[in-house]
């Protein structure tokens, strides 16, 4: 299965070559411009970091030229965002997460309200119940 979230270039590869292959590429250059050659050779960076049967491959699929490769799940953000799903998942208040994860408690507010899990705080009293 494709992962729609990943930028063009990388779900191409992943199609055509699977998802681990698409890993590697984009773990060694993800946010690099490159060039791809036609037939990359023994001292070619992408052969010294891949491999020469991946690199063929991978030039083959992508065709000659500079390209600059996207970090897709390589990337802090998408690496950060892994790691506030599991802590979420895990439990504990905004405020610990957002301790433990060194970010902003609006953003793991956001990020619950956008999973389904928002909602109000049960240890706090509703101000509206009074009201009603």
């Amino acid at each position: 299965m494709i992962d729609d979230t990943l930028p063009e270039l990388l779900q191409t590869i992943e199609a055509e070559l699977g998802y681990a292959a698409m890993l590697k590429f984009a773990h060694a250059f993800g946010g690099q411009r490159i060039y791809i050659p036609e037939k990359p050779g023994p001292e070619s960076p992408i052969t010294k970091q891949l491999g020469q049967e991946l690199a063929e491959k991978l030039c083959k699929l992508l065709g000659r030229g500079d390209i600059t490769v996207p970090l897709g799940p390589t990337g802090n953000q998408a690496r950060f965002r892994i790691a506030l799903a599991k802590r979420i998942a895990e439990g504990g208040s905004n405020n610990e997460i957002a301790r433990d994860l060194h970010c902003h408690e609006v953003t793991v507010r956001r990020t619950k309200g956008k999973l389904g899990l928002g909602g109000p705080d049960p240890r706090q009293v509703d101000l509206f119940d009074k009201v009603k």
